[in-house]
């Protein structure tokens, strides 16, 4: 992912970051205020200059938060039945985040990236939005509620059974009348905006897909490709 992108989405949030995350920003010189995770990616360096007392083969299941260097939270989360993403969004909950943007959680290994992706269906809470942003998307759940689709005339969007449910939209070059969401069978891919703002009643589940909600993400949209 771009380095504008991020800062462009880290502007005026707090940033937690999971795991060997720490090193990347460090790399683009952001500082993060919390870093989450079981440290099987972070490297002795990084280790030393975020203040990580332990790492992974060291790091007991039960260790409390605690100050770490340039005044970061760490948080040792080292519960191998949840992954870092779970960790980290259920972290900042407790804090009583208002809502919660996720970057560079996707592209990598292909399992982490699904099970990702899942994240924002088992932590789903409808006062508490999650954001996905790729280099061109914003990727959110949807269950059992109106939601908008924003973006310029002609961008492409996406609504996806997650696992199963109906959509109706206006908005759409193919809009929706009840229309079955049935994963692998029955989903709406390819779909484009015909208007600024496309609304959607989903019922049931839903993974949607819509244009980039930042300024930086445009440079990366699949006309620019």
């Amino acid at each position: 992912m771009a380095s504008d992108i991020i800062r462009e989405v880290a502007v005026g949030k707090q940033i937690v970051a999971i795991d060997g995350a720490c090193e990347k920003f460090n790399a683009l010189g952001l500082m993060p205020q919390v870093i989450v995770g079981d440290f099987d990616s972070v490297s002795l360096e990084g280790a030393k200059f975020w203040g990580i007392h332990q790492l992974f083969d060291d790091l007991h299941e039960h260790a409390e938060p605690y100050q770490g260097h340039h005044q970061v939270t760490i948080v040792p989360t080292k519960d191998q039945n949840l992954i870092g993403l779970t960790k980290a969004i259920r972290y900042c909950d407790q804090q009583g985040a208002e809502s919660i943007d996720l970057v560079c959680v996707t592209g990598g290994r292909t399992d982490q990236t699904i099970g990702n992706f899942r994240a924002l269906r088992s932590e789903y809470k409808k006062n508490r939005p999650i954001f996905l942003h790729t280099n061109h998307e914003t990727i959110f759940f949807a269950k059992d509620e109106r939601v908008e689709i924003k973006g310029n005339i002609g961008d492409y969007c996406g609504i996806f059974a997650f696992p199963a449910g109906k959509f109706s939209s206006r908005g759409l070059q193919y809009n929706g009348d009840n229309y079955p969401l049935e994963f692998a069978y029955s989903e709406s891919g390819s779909n484009q905006l015909i208007e600024p703002v496309a609304h959607l009643d989903i019922t049931g589940e839903a993974l949607i897909i819509q244009p980039g909600q930042f300024a930086a993400q445009s440079h990366f949209r699949p006309e620019h490709l």
